[in-house]
């Protein structure tokens, strides 16, 4: 059995932030404005989806490309995406972290194991057409 792919509020916030280089500052502010808890990653972007018109579908389907998807089925923990890398905890996407050069050099390999996967799958659907 296979389990969903998700991507959990937290991932996508850090996804807002370190790789389309939103700032998110104002929304919290204008929670804690409100009274409402602004450290909340939930309340966030339920605030960006009700008062900014957010798609937060579209936001997940641009993070889980097939390559992350093959990854994510894998078993990788990391996956490197241009200069972040998404932590997976049981199929799901838990945060984007930013990568530095040590970063860099230590998560290779799991890069590289959700490319193969992909790859993979890939010429097996090529070879049952």
């Amino acid at each position: 059995m296979t389990l969903p792919i998700t991507v959990s509020d937290h991932a996508i916030i850090r996804w807002l932030e370190r790789v389309e280089g939103c700032d998110l500052d104002w929304v919290r502010e204008d929670l804690r404005k409100s009274g409402r808890f602004a450290d909340s990653d939930t309340q966030v972007l339920t605030y960006l989806r009700d008062k900014v018109g957010l798609d937060i579908a579209d936001i997940e389907a641009r993070i889980l490309t097939p390559v992350v998807r093959a990854g994510i089925a894998a078993g990788s923990r990391t996956i490197r995406v241009g200069n972040v890398c998404l932590e997976i905890a049981d199929g799901c996407m838990v945060t984007t972290v930013q990568l530095n050069a040590y970063r860099i050099a230590n998560i290779g390999r799991a890069s590289r194991k959700a490319e193969i996967a992909y790859n993979n799958k890939t010429k097996t659907q090529r070879a049952r057409q």
